[in-house]
């Protein structure tokens, strides 16, 4: 069963933290090289910025009144794009890429994605038609339509930057 959500409330912001000298060779150590790169990499720097300029060019050219939504798989399930779109009340339907955590007084006491999705009433269903690829036989699937509003956590290296705000 495929899950999706739409739409989140996006939680706070703020920009990733960068750590140089030293201390972020220590940290690529401890974290492996990939991930402190895809987490202190600026967010203009990485590929999935096309969502945001996509996003923020399709608002521009929509006349007022005109709901914006955003359907994307899972490259655009990124923390920038989630708080962009709640600031310019744009609507996305994305597929999940992580399980994240929610705050619990703002999302009817769910922590987790998944949790707060399967705790949603069934909206409706939806059986699609999946091609062969060659080495995958064609099959159908059965789609379930949940529907729920939470806040997404700020990740935690938002959740560092904003503590040490004043």
């Amino acid at each position: 069963t495929m899950r999706w959500l739409l739409p989140p409330r996006a939680g706070r912001s703020g920009g990733c933290a960068r750590t140089f000298g030293p201390a972020a060779r220590s940290r690529k150590k401890i974290m492996g090289t990939r991930s402190c790169a895809l987490q202190c990499t600026a967010i203009e720097e990485k590929e999935s910025s096309k969502w945001l300029l996509a996003l923020g060019e399709t608002v521009a050219l929509t006349p007022l009144g005109v709901a914006v939504v955003t359907v994307a798989d899972r490259e655009s399930d990124f923390f920038e794009f989630l708080t962009q779109a709640a600031k310019q009340y744009a609507w996305y339907l994305i597929r999940a890429r992580t399980d994240r955590q929610l705050v619990p007084g703002d999302s009817e006491g769910s922590y987790r994605m998944l949790e707060a999705i399967n705790a949603a009433a069934v909206q409706g269903h939806l059986m699609i038609q999946i091609p062969s690829n060659g080495t995958r036989k064609a099959r159908s699937a059965d789609l379930e339509v949940r529907v729920t509003q939470v806040t997404v956590k700020a990740p935690q290296r938002r959740r560092a930057r904003a503590s040490r705000s004043p």
